[in-house]
């Protein structure tokens, strides 16, 4: 949303362009996602069947999205300009450098949980490991 208000607002936009527009539909296409992002919707069936979200994740989209490729859910990555969230870049890069430590931190947490042990391929938990740490 606010783009154009600091130099490292562009940066970004540019990681959520390529996160949200290429490289989830990668990791959907490949069975290993971890869910980011606002706009995400899981059918309650689903949330139930891992015990639902853990309050004590940092990162508890990627830890959800872990479990339910775990599971062998198909999960599809699609966007509609409808019903799209608009991302706002924190206002200073001390808040900028907070939020993807916790952000990296979170993928940590959810590394160490080792549910990407329970992928059912090989190449998953390769790339599993790969983008959590």
């Amino acid at each position: 949303m606010n783009f154009a208000d600091h130099w490292f607002s562009m940066h970004n936009v540019l990681e959520y362009f390529f996160w949200f527009k290429s490289r989830l539909h990668f990791h959907a296409h490949v069975g290993m996602i971890p869910l980011g992002g606002n706009t995400v919707f899981i059918r309650r069936g689903l949330l139930e069947r891992v015990g639902g979200w853990d309050q004590d994740c940092l990162t508890e989209d990627a830890d959800i999205g872990l479990q339910l490729s775990a599971l062998g859910e198909r999960i599809r990555v699609v966007y509609d300009p409808r019903h799209a969230t608009r991302e706002e870049t924190p206002d200073s890069v001390g808040s900028f450098v907070r939020q993807r430590t916790r952000w990296n931190q979170g993928f940590l947490q959810v590394l160490q949980k080792k549910t990407w042990l329970g992928l059912p391929t090989f190449d998953q938990k390769v790339l599993a490991l790969y983008t959590l740490s």
